[in-house]
């Protein structure tokens, strides 16, 4: 909301802010997102036009247009960004790097299970179940705004239906989330009452929330401590998990419903990123498969 309450003051109103509603043609659109585009990236050109877009798709709903002057106007091609995504052994390094900082449970359960970052911040004690080594996505941690415009921590619902869901822990994730949960309760009983108590797994030593930008900034500093690629992001951790869950046979649908994505098709598209590693392992399959029934003459 806040990305495109921006979008309206910066571009729209001062672009379009005079003209009436049944009166922006086309051509108002595209020297819009023209001028946009010599300022900003593709896809923030991209939303500037759906912004506009639903506008728009508004006023003619409202009969206050006739037609919609931006449904013929394309929007800028945007690139598949190149990312860095981690290996199973980055992620190894990475956890063993934050393990002696304050950042080494949601870095665990980040690597583990491809977690979205408030999720891993909004994660309570009452979500998991340690006996069955699992968790439920339940509650998401993120900064949101009053109406006087100040930004506080919350917990909010998870964007989707969807992403409410349940999560089955490797042991790994497991063994460091029972050490975690004494340590805590030893934190708690020393600071008695300045503990801050919101049930939050992962706390910042006297159990309030981590900031989410926090998190991505110390992630950052410690993934260069690991020597990961340096274009490595905290989200990327996310897509490692989705691509190490294909490299060893996992149905996508299976890693879709882990990730909290709305349909298998988005996971595959966005996440799952086939190398050539396997893509050869593809072939030799199909080789395995074709070869009893193939004959070859000389």
């Amino acid at each position: 909301m806040r990305r495109y309450e921006q979008l309206m003051r910066d571009w729209i109103i001062p672009e379009l802010g005079t003209i009436e509603a049944r009166q922006v043609r086309a051509r108002h659109v595209r020297l819009l997102l023209e001028s946009a585009g010599t300022q900003m990236s593709p896809r923030s050109v991209i939303q500037l036009r759906a912004v506009l877009s639903s506008m728009m798709t508004s006023a003619l709903e409202a009969e206050l247009i006739d037609a919609h002057p931006v449904s013929g106007v394309r929007g800028p091609k945007v690139d598949r960004p190149d990312l860095a995504v981690p290996t199973a052994e980055d992620l190894g390094r990475l956890m063993t790097a934050a393990n002696p900082t304050t950042w080494a449970v949601p870095v665990v359960v980040s690597c583990t299970t491809g977690m979205r970052r408030g999720e891993v911040l909004g994660l309570r004690w009452k979500d998991i179940d340690l006996e069955k080594g699992r968790l439920r996505v339940a509650k998401a941690l993120q900064s949101v705004p009053d109406p006087d415009g100040v930004t506080s921590l919350r917990l909010v619902d998870p964007k989707t239906d969807r992403s409410r869901r349940t999560v089955t822990l490797p042991k790994t994730a497991v063994d460091r989330l029972r050490l975690a949960k004494r340590e805590q309760a030893a934190r708690r009983l020393q600071l008695d009452i300045a503990w801050q108590d919101l049930n939050l797994v992962c706390d910042s030593g006297d159990g309030s929330p981590f900031h989410p930008d926090s998190f991505g900034k110390a992630t950052k500093r410690l993934m260069a401590k690991a020597g990961l690629d340096p274009k490595t992001r905290l989200h990327d951790c996310r897509h490692a998990v989705a691509t190490t869950l294909l490299e060893k046979g996992i149905h996508p649908a299976v890693t879709s419903a882990m990730l909290g994505h709305s349909s298998v098709a988005f996971t595959m598209d966005t996440y799952q990123h086939v190398d050539d590693q396997m893509t050869g392992q593809a072939a030799t399959a199909l080789n395995d498969a074709f070869a009893a029934g193939i004959s070859v003459s000389k």
